[in-house]
């Protein structure tokens, strides 16, 4: 608390002595040093892009408060992404049950489509289905 009062006290001794030397300074300096203050002022208002653990969250909520259209855009392109192929699999699935039930419901046991001979017996037969089509 004493080293608090010894600078404010030598900082009121520094204003003094400044204020004492600003009457006898001409209109010229007086305005360039104006200006600058006024530099100064806005340079120090600019805001520093720096990092430290105390400003992590501002800077990610400031960031997230700049870019939420982006965000947003983004999040609904995933949200759709996501609903095709669950869409696309849901499709997918019903193709599969159909196909199943066919071949349960079917008089040919499922083993007979794997055997060869009886695949091309299938195919013979349909190629002479084709010839009688074509008369």
């Amino acid at each position: 608390m004493k080293d608090d009062l010894n600078e404010l006290e030598f900082a009121g001794r520094v204003r003094n002595v400044l204020n004492q030397g600003a009457t006898a300074l001409d209109q010229k300096a007086a305005l360039r040093l104006y200006e600058a203050r006024c530099d100064a002022l806005r340079h120090q208002a600019a805001p520093v892009a720096t990092l430290s653990l105390a400003g992590i969250s501002r800077a990610l909520t400031d960031s997230l408060q700049n870019h939420y259209r982006g965000i947003l855009a983004f999040m609904a392109l995933v949200v759709g992404a996501a609903g095709v192929q669950f869409w696309h699999n849901l499709q997918q699935a019903d193709e599969m049950a159909e196909i199943d039930a066919a071949l349960l419901s079917d008089e040919v046991s499922p083993a007979a489509y794997t055997d060869q001979g009886f695949v091309e017996w299938l195919h013979h037969l349909s190629e002479q289905d084709d010839e009688s089509l074509s008369e």
